[in-house]
């Protein structure tokens, strides 16, 4: 039986390397420098790179650039907000930033993916 690695996501932090399910990662935050991925079930997992350099990855598996700080994995998504702070709430209590310019895509993939469940 042949394993889907496309699902799974390499992260790596020093000297160790992750891999960890795709539905697993909440989101990840670029700060002072380092990537921090917030997953499910194995917590904070601080990571080596930028956001630019797991964007390519993600983006495939369901993520969305909600900001040039954040990539944010869709499936986790309950809604946004517009107001002048332009977040989006997560479903663990969590506030994300979202730049104007990116809601309406956010939107859209959001009626899509409503759109496929209900299917």
């Amino acid at each position: 039986m042949r394993e889907k690695s496309s699902t799974k996501v390499v992260i790596k932090t020093r000297g160790t390397y992750y891999l960890i399910p795709a539905e697993e990662i909440l989101f990840c935050e670029e700060k002072a420098g380092r990537i921090r991925f917030h997953t499910r079930n194995h917590g904070l997992i601080p990571a080596s790179g930028t956001i630019n350099n797991y964007e390519p990855r993600l983006l495939p598996k369901g993520f969305f650039r909600t900001h040039e700080k954040y990539l944010v994995n869709l499936r986790h998504i309950i809604g946004f907000e517009n107001d002048p702070n332009s977040v989006f709430l997560m479903d663990f209590d969590h506030s994300i930033p979202i730049e104007s310019r990116r809601e309406l895509e956010l939107l859209e993939k959001m009626n899509r993916m409503a759109k496929s469940k209900s299917c």
